[in-house]
């Protein structure tokens, strides 16, 4: 499989960078987020003035506790959700402003993998029909060359050709995100991001989730914004690091910078309760 789509010509202050936040903000109407997160009349600020870049070839990690705001970045940097005010920039363009053709380019340029794999799978279609579907979609394939490509993305995210006949229910909640992963992959995506993608899976499971991911963007030349709320699954992974708290970057440096001489209180909390020593994943 190859890079993704094209994404057009970039500004000089974007250029590099996949996904740009600028001055992001969002709010909900009271009631509709977490209770963690800032009050202001009658609205909830999830999000409040964020200034983020994911650039080309990199692993980026968005980190903070629960209902910091890590999960409404990731959804507004893909297009699920608009922000209140300020900018998402796709390869230096605003994607409010994209056409037809290129939110279609977008969309296969920036995928999502959630938290929950059950949540986010088709329960109604097997394994096989899901990626042909994105195939199909994406107009990348159809009949025999999307059959082939099915099995390739089994191959590529360790799955047993099997798995593409079985329904999601059928599966082990390793499984079902490893077929959430090969539905991102399945559009030759530039940039994953993966919210929280093995928190609610078994401890035993989740190495093997963050393997994957490592090696799948070491041989695909992918960009990876890997959203956690535990600091101890980005050290070994992570080219850079942005802690959040209360919708806002509080810190963004080089991961290893980061660890070894932290500049804001809040990064010394989340650091003060990653078990020592931290040790690789096997």
């Amino acid at each position: 499989m190859t890079g993704g789509a094209n994404g057009g010509a970039a500004s000089p202050a974007d250029r590099g960078a996949i996904v740009a936040a600028e001055q992001l903000r969002r709010s909900y109407a009271r009631g509709r987020a977490a209770p963690l997160r800032r009050r202001s009349g009658n609205r909830v600020e999830a999000v409040r003035g964020v200034d983020l870049e994911v650039l080309t070839a990199e692993t980026l990690a968005l980190v903070g506790s629960s209902g910091s705001g890590k999960s409404t970045i990731a959804r507004l940097l893909v297009g699920l959700e608009a922000p209140t005010a300020g900018t998402v920039k796709w390869r230096g363009r605003d994607i409010r402003t994209l056409d037809r053709s290129s939110r279609l380019a977008f969309r296969r340029s920036v995928q999502i993998v959630f938290q929950d794999p059950f949540g986010s799978l088709n329960p109604r279609q097997p394994v096989g029909a899901m990626l042909r579907e994105a195939l199909a979609f994406h107009r990348l394939a159809t009949g025999a060359a999307a059959n082939e490509r099915v099995s390739r993305l089994m191959e590529l995210t360790g799955l047993s050709p099997r798995t593409a006949g079985r329904y999601p229910h059928e599966l082990s909640g390793g499984q079902r995100q490893r077929v959430a992963i090969a539905r991102a992959l399945s559009v030759e995506p530039e940039l994953i991001v993966a919210d929280e993608p093995v928190s609610a899976l078994d401890v035993s499971i989740r190495a093997q989730i963050l393997n994957l991911l490592m090696d799948l963007r070491e041989r695909l030349d992918l960009s990876l914004l890997l959203i956690a709320h535990d600091l101890s699954v980005v050290r070994h992974i992570a080219d850079r690091t942005a802690v959040m708290s209360k919708g806002r970057i509080v810190e963004c440096a080089p991961t290893a910078r980061l660890f070894d001489d932290p500049q804001h209180a809040v990064t010394r909390e989340l650091l003060a309760s990653v078990p020592t020593p931290l040790r690789r994943f096997p």
